[in-house]
């Protein structure tokens, strides 16, 4: 008798409707407190007058969406970690998902504040703590290794193939990003531009892994093949069709506002989108022209906000892209690691939404506009 728990399709979607309805509602809470806390809060200052009390609301929202998606998240990491454990899954990811978990919950117990409190009060002593610069590409590297591994190992079920290329994708981004960041802090010290023009090599590559991840992404998630149990068809292509819209129309539209911003008589809100692009953009700047990197960042942040709101793909696999795109772009932050692991942890616990979700049963080459299967 195998030791693994197995758990047929029906009991999991019966148990998972409300669990994937909460994990939607976490990741967004995540994607919200990531673009504010990196874009809109140090952009917003300065572009208009007298929305000094708006400001201070939204900081006050960020930094409770960052609180709870750091403690819930970690809560649902852990489970995901428990339940890979008790599954037919390889090896690699299970070792790879207790690692990781490990190491997300230490960086969050550390730059929250919680270890220094706790130091305060047995001690008696205030202890300020930040999460070592080492310790940052550690914690990157072991996120990237997870989501590769998973998604490895989904690419061979039909249903969730899509997600397993954006999920390959995601971890070229993050390994790529890392090395550049490695690259540039080990540089020799005599000729620090060998560092630069290492990284900003690795930077390319980022920028081509993120380009493939965004497209791929929004072919899968808005074909929207894959049965559903509480839509009918017409729903599933009406969310579909409403998701490319979005995704594609928001990222052209912040791209060309963006742009408008760089000149000197530009409104306030091409202004306020100018400022979000240049600290979302890749800092090591690889050799892409402007507009081109701020598109892909755009479909970036357009594809996982239309995942989570219309969930053409179900709950487990919309959510799922939507934490990997939202983690990869700060893989070296606890909560970017964190949305990492979540989101390749989701993917693996996908419940199949097919009879056959090995996909042993269909061994034929697919065309590539049946890729999203």
């Amino acid at each position: 008798m195998s030791r693994f728990k197995t758990v047929s399709p029906v009991e999991d979607a019966e148990v998972s409707k409300s669990a994937w309805v909460a994990l939607r509602v976490l990741a967004f809470a995540g994607l919200v407190a990531s673009l504010s806390v990196r874009a809109v809060e140090p952009s917003i200052v300065g572009v208009w007058s007298g929305i000094d009390d708006a400001v201070n609301a939204w900081r006050l929202v960020g930094a409770l969406l960052s609180q709870g998606f750091a403690w819930g998240g970690g809560v649902v990491a852990v489970v995901f970690a428990v339940r890979l454990g008790r599954q037919q899954a390889s090896g690699a990811a299970r070792a790879l998902a207790v690692g990781a978990c490990m190491m997300v919950a230490l960086s969050l117990v550390i730059s929250s504040g919680a270890l220094s409190e706790l130091v305060r009060r047995v001690l008696g002593e205030r202890l300020v703590t930040r999460l070592p610069h080492q310790s940052q590409l550690i914690l990157a590297t072991a996120s990237a290794l997870f989501v590769a591994v998973v998604g490895r190992d989904v690419l061979p079920r039909r249903e969730v193939r899509g997600a397993g290329f954006v999920a390959v994708a995601v971890a070229c981004v993050v390994a790529s990003r890392t090395l550049a960041i490695a690259a540039q802090a080990f540089a020799p010290v005599d000729d620090p531009r060998v560092g630069f023009g290492v990284a900003r090599v690795f930077a390319t590559l980022e920028w081509g892994a993120l380009a493939f991840a965004g497209v791929i992404a929004l072919a899968w998630v808005g074909t929207a093949r894959s049965p559903r149990l509480t839509l009918p068809e017409w729903a599933r292509r009406a969310a579909a069709t409403a998701f490319v819209v979005l995704a594609i129309g928001g990222a052209s539209a912040v791209t060309f506002l963006a742009i408008r911003g760089q000149s000197v008589d530009a409104s306030g809100w091409a202004v306020f989108f100018a400022r979000m692009s240049d600290h979302l953009l890749d800092p090591f700047a690889p050799p892409v022209s402007l507009s081109l990197r701020i598109y892909v960042e755009c479909l970036r942040w357009t594809v996982a906000v239309g995942a989570l709101l219309l969930s053409p793909r179900g709950g487990a696999a919309s959510a799922s892209v939507a934490l990997l795109l939202t983690g990869c772009g700060e893989a070296t932050s606890p909560a970017g690691a964190l949305a990492l692991v979540l989101g390749a942890g989701c993917l693996a616990a996908a419940p199949p939404t097919s009879p056959f979700p090995s996909g042993d049963e269909d061994a034929t080459v697919l065309a590539p506009d049946e890729l999203a299967d």
